[in-house]
């Protein structure tokens, strides 16, 4: 069984995973606004596509960080159970 050092460490890491997911949406809800805008000065010929492209690949990454953190998150979620004790079927 793990020690309280080592439990706390987890817990710890699971609440700033919490809050950075929190951050990831942020950011993915501004990326999002920012590539709707650029679309619609696409469509009016002030940008090229390619600074489109730059701001939907944006969007994209954001989307992906977002998806790396919840891994982390479950990851570490499973570590806690572990040195916990809690075993799943």
């Amino acid at each position: 069984m793990a020690n309280d050092v080592q439990i706390t460490g987890l817990r710890e890491d699971l609440k700033k995973l919490d809050d950075i997911l929190v951050k990831d949406q942020e950011l993915i809800d501004l990326r999002t606004k920012i590539k709707r805008a650029t679309e619609a000065q696409l469509e009016q010929g002030v940008i090229t596509s390619a600074d489109f492209i730059r701001e939907l690949n944006a969007e994209e990454n954001a989307r992906q960080m977002k998806g790396l953190h919840e891994t982390q998150k479950e990851i570490i979620s499973i570590q806690l159970k572990n040195a916990l004790g809690i075993y799943e079927k």
